[in-house]
């Protein structure tokens, strides 16, 4: 139980044990005093737990990604007052997570639609979606109609072993990894692998993590 809680019981407990006291040891001012602490601690019991109630719901829409939250209004006053900030200030966080959102996507399909009028083979690698995406001159020179595929199947595959070595180095490794290499690239569907020599544009973000790869290829 959350702190405050608890104490607002044991509170509570402690009022009404005081009440039982004053009645068997004659002591009959007590009573009403236990009377009005108990009602009060009661009344800030019972709004605490619908705080705390309806917080836990907030916290558990925000952990799902569901920006869309509302509060009712069955509390008054300053705690009431701070469940609206919060439900306000979630809902305006997913408004600026849309916004974002919507800017990747549109990002994405600006970066489709250039890749498709590159006139050279180009292959479009994101690690963290595992995606690996063939342009239209890609696909005419492995001779395949599927565009994209998992990039975790494609290193898995046993043709691919020095292009994978290679590739891993690259993103994973700390030394220094040449961009450039010679080697065979197959695909899962693809009737046989080719000899391509190939170059990567790894794109770095801030913290020096590589999520987007472009492979641009030649045949050898």
């Amino acid at each position: 139980m959350n702190p405050v809680l608890l104490l607002f019981a044991v509170a509570l407990v402690a009022s009404l044990l005081s009440g039982v006291l004053g009645w068997f040891c004659g002591l009959y001012w007590l009573i009403p005093l236990a009377i009005v602490l108990v009602a009060l601690e009661s009344y800030f019991l019972i709004r605490l737990l619908r705080f705390y109630s309806k917080l836990k719901e907030l916290v558990k829409d925000l952990r799902e990604g569901d920006f869309g939250v509302s509060v009712p209004q069955v509390e008054k006053g300053p705690l009431g007052a701070l469940l609206a900030q919060l439900a306000g200030a979630i809902k305006r966080t997913g408004e600026f997570e849309k916004l974002r959102q919507s800017r990747v996507l549109l990002y994405y399909r600006a970066l489709n639609l250039l890749l498709r009028e590159v006139k050279e083979p180009v292959i479009w690698i994101d690690t963290e979606r595992d995606f690996f995406r063939l342009n239209p001159e890609a696909q005419r020179l492995f001779e395949v109609d599927q565009d994209e595929y998992k990039l975790s199947g494609i290193l898995n595959l046993p043709d691919n072993e020095v292009f994978s070595t290679w590739f891993k180095r690259l993103i994973y490794s700390s030394d220094v990894v040449p961009e450039e290499i010679a080697c065979d690239v197959a695909l899962p569907v693809s009737k046989h692998s080719r000899m391509l020599y190939v170059k990567a544009l790894v794109v770095r973000t801030g913290e020096e993590v590589h999520s987007l790869i472009f492979l641009f290829l030649k045949p050898v």
